[in-house]
C-alpha cells in the first residue's frame, strides 16, 4: 500500500464516494450497483475458496512437519540424555585434570 501514488488513493476514494452517493439518491442505479456486485462475488467466490483452502493446506502441511520435528527432537533427548550427560561428565573431568595440568606447569 505504502509505494501506491497518494494521487491513485485520493482518485478511487473518490470515485467510490461519488458512486456511493449516486447510489444512495437514486434507486435504479442501487439497483444496478448490487446485481454488479452480486455477479462480481459470484465470479470472485470461487478463486477466494480456492485461495483460503490452499492457504489452509500450507498451514496444515506447515503445521505437521513443526509437529513432526518437535516430536522427533523430544524422542531423541529423552533416549540420549543419558549418554549426554556421561559424555559431557567426561569432558567436564578432562578439562578439570587438564587445567589442574597447566596449573602445575605454571607454577614451576
Amino acid at each position: 500500500m505504502s509505494k501506491i501514488p497518494q494521487w491513485f488513493l485520493v482518485g478511487i476514494l473518490g470515485i467510490a464516494a461519488v458512486v456511493a452517493l449516486i447510489s444512495l439518491l437514486s434507486k435504479s442505479v442501487r439497483e444496478k450497483l448490487i446485481t454488479f456486485l452480486d455477479e462480481v462475488w459470484d465470479k470472485l467466490k470461487p478463486f477466494i475458496k480456492e485461495i483460503i483452502h490452499l492457504f489452509s493446506d500450507m498451514v496444515k502441511s506447515f503445521w505437521e512437519a513443526v509437529k513432526s520435528f518437535v516430536l522427533w527432537i523430544g524422542l531423541t533427548i529423552e533416549k540420549m540424555a543419558p549418554y549426554l550427560a556421561l559424555i559431557f561428565g567426561v569432558l567436564a573431568d578432562r578439562m578439570l585434570e587438564f587445567l589442574e595440568l597447566l596449573n602445575k606447569l605454571t607454577d614451576r
